[in-house]
Protein backbone atom coordinates (compact mmCIF):
# COMPACT_ATOMS: atom_id res chain seq x y z
CA UNK A 1 0.00 0.00 0.00
CA UNK A 2 3.19 2.26 0.70
CA UNK A 3 4.05 1.88 -2.41
CA UNK A 4 1.29 2.55 -4.20
CA UNK A 5 0.83 5.90 -2.53
CA UNK A 6 4.70 6.65 -3.02
CA UNK A 7 3.65 6.05 -6.52
CA UNK A 8 0.34 8.71 -6.92
CA UNK A 9 2.28 10.91 -4.78
CA UNK A 10 5.05 11.05 -7.35
CA UNK A 11 2.82 10.77 -10.41
CA UNK A 12 1.01 13.80 -8.70
CA UNK A 13 3.76 16.16 -8.43
CA UNK A 14 5.01 15.60 -12.04
CA UNK A 15 1.75 16.21 -13.10
CA UNK A 16 1.72 19.38 -11.46
CA UNK A 17 5.12 20.35 -12.53
CA UNK A 18 4.11 19.85 -16.21
CA UNK A 19 0.95 21.85 -15.62
CA UNK A 20 2.49 24.13 -14.03
CA UNK A 21 5.43 24.81 -16.79
CA UNK A 22 2.32 24.21 -19.54
CA UNK A 23 0.46 27.32 -17.72
CA UNK A 24 4.10 29.37 -17.50
CA UNK A 25 4.42 28.83 -21.65
CA UNK A 26 0.86 29.68 -22.23
CA UNK A 27 1.58 32.44 -20.23
CA UNK A 28 4.67 33.78 -21.86
CA UNK A 29 3.12 33.39 -25.20
CA UNK A 30 0.12 35.15 -24.18
CA UNK A 31 2.14 37.92 -23.01
CA UNK A 32 4.30 38.24 -26.34
CA UNK A 33 0.61 37.92 -28.16
CA UNK A 34 -0.02 41.34 -26.88
CA UNK A 35 2.85 43.07 -27.21
CA UNK A 36 2.80 41.64 -30.86
CA UNK A 37 -0.88 43.45 -31.23
CA UNK A 38 1.03 46.22 -29.64
CA UNK A 39 2.92 47.05 -32.19
CA UNK A 40 0.80 46.09 -35.13
CA UNK A 41 -1.79 48.38 -33.38
CA UNK A 42 0.54 51.44 -33.25
CA UNK A 43 1.50 51.12 -36.90
CA UNK A 44 -2.20 51.34 -38.02
CA UNK A 45 -2.53 54.40 -36.30
CA UNK A 46 0.71 55.88 -37.23
CA UNK A 47 -0.67 54.98 -40.38
CA UNK A 48 -3.91 57.01 -39.46
CA UNK A 49 -4.02 60.92 -40.43
CA UNK A 50 -5.57 61.12 -37.15
CA UNK A 51 -2.12 59.92 -36.03
CA UNK A 52 -0.76 62.33 -33.28
CA UNK A 53 -3.90 61.78 -31.13
CA UNK A 54 -3.41 58.09 -31.28
CA UNK A 55 0.16 57.25 -30.66
CA UNK A 56 0.60 59.23 -27.72
CA UNK A 57 -0.97 56.31 -25.85
CA UNK A 58 1.60 53.73 -27.10
CA UNK A 59 4.33 55.97 -25.23
CA UNK A 60 5.75 56.00 -21.77
CA UNK A 61 7.98 59.31 -21.81
CA UNK A 62 7.53 62.51 -23.58
CA UNK A 63 4.86 61.46 -25.92
CA UNK A 64 4.43 65.22 -27.19
CA UNK A 65 7.84 65.39 -28.00
CA UNK A 66 7.44 62.30 -29.92
CA UNK A 67 4.72 63.92 -31.89
CA UNK A 68 6.20 67.16 -32.13
CA UNK A 69 9.67 65.31 -33.92
CA UNK A 70 7.37 63.43 -35.97
CA UNK A 71 5.02 65.98 -37.07
CA UNK A 72 8.25 67.65 -38.66
CA UNK A 73 9.20 64.03 -40.55
CA UNK A 74 4.85 63.92 -41.86
CA UNK A 75 5.41 67.48 -43.05
CA UNK A 76 7.84 66.32 -45.29
CA UNK A 77 6.39 63.23 -46.25
CA UNK A 78 3.00 62.97 -47.54
CA UNK A 79 0.98 59.82 -47.93
CA UNK A 80 3.16 57.98 -45.07
CA UNK A 81 2.41 54.41 -44.97
CA UNK A 82 4.48 51.75 -42.57
CA UNK A 83 4.26 47.86 -43.14
CA UNK A 84 5.57 45.43 -40.94
CA UNK A 85 7.67 42.94 -42.61
CA UNK A 86 8.57 40.83 -40.01
CA UNK A 87 8.23 41.13 -36.29
CA UNK A 88 9.89 39.12 -33.43
CA UNK A 89 8.69 39.64 -30.29
CA UNK A 90 10.84 37.75 -27.16
CA UNK A 91 9.66 38.63 -23.45
CA UNK A 92 9.58 42.73 -23.07
CA UNK A 93 11.86 42.88 -26.33
CA UNK A 94 10.98 43.27 -29.88
CA UNK A 95 12.25 43.93 -33.15
CA UNK A 96 10.47 45.13 -36.05
CA UNK A 97 11.46 45.04 -39.85
CA UNK A 98 9.47 47.98 -41.60
CA UNK A 99 9.02 48.87 -45.45
CA UNK A 100 8.44 52.99 -45.21
CA UNK A 101 7.16 55.03 -48.39
CA UNK A 102 5.21 58.72 -48.90
CA UNK A 103 6.01 61.43 -51.61
CA UNK A 104 8.93 63.37 -50.69
CA UNK A 105 6.95 67.28 -50.16
CA UNK A 106 8.44 69.17 -47.96
CA UNK A 107 12.06 69.83 -46.10
CA UNK A 108 12.92 68.04 -43.49
CA UNK A 109 16.47 67.80 -41.54
CA UNK A 110 16.34 63.58 -41.50
CA UNK A 111 16.31 64.08 -45.19
CA UNK A 112 19.65 65.91 -45.22
CA UNK A 113 17.28 69.38 -45.88
CA UNK A 114 16.89 68.63 -48.97
CA UNK A 115 14.46 70.27 -51.06
CA UNK A 116 11.07 68.66 -51.86
CA UNK A 117 11.53 66.46 -54.83
CA UNK A 118 7.87 65.46 -55.13
CA UNK A 119 9.01 61.83 -55.68
CA UNK A 120 7.64 58.59 -54.14
CA UNK A 121 9.99 57.19 -52.04
CA UNK A 122 10.45 53.89 -49.91
CA UNK A 123 12.94 52.21 -47.62
CA UNK A 124 12.97 49.72 -45.30
CA UNK A 125 13.44 50.13 -41.50
CA UNK A 126 14.39 48.33 -38.54
CA UNK A 127 13.17 49.23 -34.66
CA UNK A 128 14.17 47.29 -31.92
CA UNK A 129 12.52 48.43 -28.44
CA UNK A 130 11.47 47.37 -25.13
CA UNK A 131 7.84 47.26 -24.07
CA UNK A 132 6.36 47.85 -20.21
CA UNK A 133 3.45 47.84 -18.95
CA UNK A 134 1.31 47.90 -22.64
CA UNK A 135 3.56 50.34 -23.83
CA UNK A 136 7.05 51.49 -25.40
CA UNK A 137 9.33 51.60 -22.93
CA UNK A 138 12.71 53.91 -22.67
CA UNK A 139 15.07 51.55 -24.84
CA UNK A 140 14.04 52.26 -28.17
CA UNK A 141 16.95 51.50 -31.56
CA UNK A 142 16.38 52.72 -35.01
CA UNK A 143 17.88 51.99 -38.32
CA UNK A 144 17.17 53.30 -41.84
CA UNK A 145 18.16 53.31 -45.34
CA UNK A 146 19.79 57.05 -45.79
CA UNK A 147 21.29 55.97 -48.87
CA UNK A 148 18.85 54.40 -50.33
CA UNK A 149 16.11 57.21 -49.41
CA UNK A 150 18.96 60.02 -51.01
CA UNK A 151 19.42 58.24 -53.87
CA UNK A 152 15.99 57.56 -54.83
CA UNK A 153 15.90 61.79 -54.37
CA UNK A 154 18.69 61.97 -56.92
CA UNK A 155 20.73 63.25 -54.54
CA UNK A 156 24.14 62.57 -56.05
CA UNK A 157 26.89 63.44 -52.89
CA UNK A 158 25.80 63.83 -49.11
CA UNK A 159 24.98 67.35 -48.50
CA UNK A 160 27.05 69.33 -46.23
CA UNK A 161 24.26 70.65 -43.40
CA UNK A 162 25.67 74.10 -41.50
CA UNK A 163 25.86 74.19 -37.97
Amino acid sequence: MKKIIYLLLTISIIAYSDIAAQTEAESAINIEQQHRTLLENYIADLNKDDWASTTVTYLTEDPQVFVENHKKFRNALANYKATIKHLVVEDNHAMAWLTVNGKHVGKYDGFYGIEPTNKDLEWEEVWYFDIVDGKFGLTWDFMGQDLSIMKQMGIQEIPRIPK
